[in-house]
């Protein structure tokens, strides 16, 4: 009878152990494959598990990348170079993202001519994916693949939707994870092409 309690006692700490050990191992178990597999269905997602240190910071080189653009070639930051870019990161699942994309829209059509670049880097999402979007979602400004989720981690991409602003010498002028409006757009690019005239 003894002998059956303390057995009893000892499956009943194992088992508290494996539970703990399962909480604590799930609290710590957002990584890279997460942001890989989002719960689509909660907008807010990105926002309550982003870290919001930034490794890119305002004056440092931007990472170079090389990216598949959705009609056709290729783009690089070079070939950039000289413009004011903006990389917005982004997939058609993300809420917010598809709401800023009007914003998005407007202030390209309004500063491309004067130098703006808008380059929407989507998120690991296939072609077809993205073809069936763009069929009902027209975008005038280049849109490009990212697969493999590369260009996104050397962007330190933790959250959609997420934009970076870069100056015509290819460094990192603004970041902002989040909701984009039109007048933030519109003024990165008015203080960056004023420093682009004075340099």
């Amino acid at each position: 009878m003894r002998e059956s309690k303390i057995f009893g006692k000892v499956i009943i700490a194992t088992l508290a152990i494996v539970f703990i050990s399962g909480v604590f191992s799930n609290s710590l178990a957002w990584t890279w494959s997460e942001l890989k597999s989002p719960k689509k269905n909660d907008p807010t997602y990105f926002d309550k598990k982003a870290n919001q240190t930034e490794r890119l910071v305002a004056g440092s080189r931007a990472p170079d990348f090389k990216i598949k653009l959705f009609h056709s070639g290729e783009a690089t930051l070079d070939s950039y170079r000289g413009k004011v870019l903006i990389l917005n990161f982004w997939a058609t699942w993300c809420l917010p993202c598809r709401k800023e994309i009007p914003y998005l829209e407007e202030a390209f059509a309004q500063n491309k001519n004067a130098g703006l670049v808008i380059l929407g880097i989507n998120y690991l999402q296939k072609r077809e994916k993205i073809k069936k979007f763009l069929e009902k979602t027209p975008i005038t400004f280049p849109i490009a693949m990212d697969r493999q989720g590369e260009v996104a981690k050397a962007y330190d991409v933790l959250a959609l939707p997420k934009s970076i602003a870069i100056d015509a010498n290819g460094n990192i002028a603004y970041t902002h994870t989040g909701l984009l409006d039109k007048n933030t757009i519109n003024e990165w690019f008015r203080r960056l092409a004023q420093d682009k005239r004075t340099d």
